[in-house]
């Protein structure tokens, strides 16, 4: 899931495919805000809370959830305010100074941003040049620099513009703003709204959230040997289960940050019952090694064992021992893939096994700016929605079952079978 800095700064103004709207808020109509200015008297000096307009408010806003607040410094700048995210009534954040920038003639951004922690003194100062943080150094009480931030590198999504009272105002990746909690390293605060009185209304967004899949729970370090028990014998049966985690069940969402798998996941379940009663069952999915994100999109992959991944929906396929085989060497050989974020991630690995035998999935993609590729909300939905006798007679009238829930409840059968 991943974006180019010119096409994201487009995107992330023009269209995620959710309602950009700010909803602006005063400290008296808000018990969001009320709970946050508490906090940050109880936790600022009176010195820099005398910095702070508290009248001069956001609250950052994803799916009827308050996610954090920002407020802006005395004086009408638009280019200096504390940016903070809360988690379970606790903030942290940065106060940000975007007054080290220059528009190019372009309507791009270079110089500097500086940052300095929440409670803290420790500085960030961002290097920008035309839109892109081209260098961190970070900075102690007393100014000296401790160490260039070696993951800068890999960051070209950091501006997000809007237009504040016929004003552009430059705002940068959560994942800088924010201090790089891991959590929320890769959301965005996006476009829309004025400054003074409410805008929207209950239930808009103000964030939208970029896709990104990380490495798995339980890498699996050699695939050949995971998968030997499975043989091909006319005395055993064998299924094949595609399961799909969606991020928010019921829908084609792509992202939901509060889930436990942000982003979903589509797996592989492989089972075979043996004639004296015995089983083999492994459950495979397709990861990134590391991570791989909107303007990151390419990993070397790496497969991960499934078999306590939850799931909402599935679809169970009866098998031959040559099919199985089939599908098993297609995975041993995605093994070279790279995983790719728009091209080739873990939907795609299940959907091209499953397809060396004919097995067709539907195969909808997202629409959303950011992301271009087959997701586990839309399979998912597409997989609720099938006419399964029609889908039988399209793929050889396989005996088809399909588990569906509200909530990511289900669990795989546990991984069984063991051989030399």
């Amino acid at each position: 899931m991943k974006l180019l800095i010119a096409s994201l700064l487009v995107l992330l103004i023009c269209g995620c495919g959710k309602d950009n709207t700010i909803t602006s808020t005063s400290t008296h109509s808000n018990l969001f805000v009320d709970a946050a200015v508490r906090y940050i008297k109880r936790h600022l000096s009176q010195n820099e809370q005398g910095l702070l307009d508290f009248s001069n408010s956001k609250v950052l806003v994803y799916k009827n959830r308050n996610f954090g607040i920002l407020i802006f410094e005395k004086g009408g700048s638009l280019t200096r305010f504390l940016l903070l995210e809360n988690q379970d009534s606790h903030f942290w954040g940065n106060w940000v100074d975007l007054s080290g920038l220059v528009k190019t003639p372009g309507g791009l951004s270079s110089g500097n941003i500086a940052l300095r922690s929440f409670g803290d003194n420790a500085l960030k100062n961002l290097v920008v040049v035309n839109n892109e943080v081209t260098g961190v150094k970070k900075s102690d009480p007393n100014n000296n620099t401790i160490f260039p931030d070696q993951e800068s590198a890999v960051l070209p999504e950091v501006i997000i513009s809007y237009d504040v009272n016929g004003n552009t105002v430059d705002y940068y990746s959560w994942y800088w703003l924010l201090d790089q909690a891991s959590y929320s390293a890769y959301d965005y605060f996006t476009a829309g709204g004025s400054v003074g009185g409410t805008t929207g209304g209950s239930g808009i967004s103000n964030i939208a959230i970029a896709p990104v899949f990380t490495s798995p729970d339980a890498p699996i370090t050699d695939l050949a040997k995971e998968v030997k028990c499975f043989t091909n014998n006319a005395t055993s049966t064998y299924d094949i289960s595609v399961n799909i985690n969606q991020p928010d069940p019921g829908t084609r969402e792509l992202v939901n940050p509060v889930a436990s798998f942000m982003v979903g996941h589509t797996f592989l379940t492989l089972e075979q019952q043996n004639a004296d009663g015995t089983r083999v069952i492994r459950t495979l999915g397709f990861y990134p090694k590391n991570s791989v994100k909107p303007g990151s999109e390419k990993d070397q992959s790496v497969f991960g064992d499934d078999s306590n991944t939850p799931y909402d929906v599935s679809l169970d396929f009866t098998v031959t021992g040559a099919e199985m085989a089939t599908v098993i060497g297609k995975l041993l050989d995605q093994q070279a893939l790279q995983y790719d974020l728009d091209n080739f991630n873990c939907t795609n690995s299940a959907m091209e096994a499953l397809k060396s035998i004919n097995i067709n999935l539907p195969s909808t993609k997202s629409n959303e700016s950011f992301f271009s590729g087959n997701d586990p909300g839309d399979l998912g939905e597409d997989i609720r929605k099938l006419d399964l006798d029609n889908f039988s007679v399209q793929n050889a009238n396989r005996k088809i079952t399909r588990t569906v829930s509200p909530s990511d409840d289900q669990r795989p059968k546990g991984r069984m079978g063991t051989c030399g």
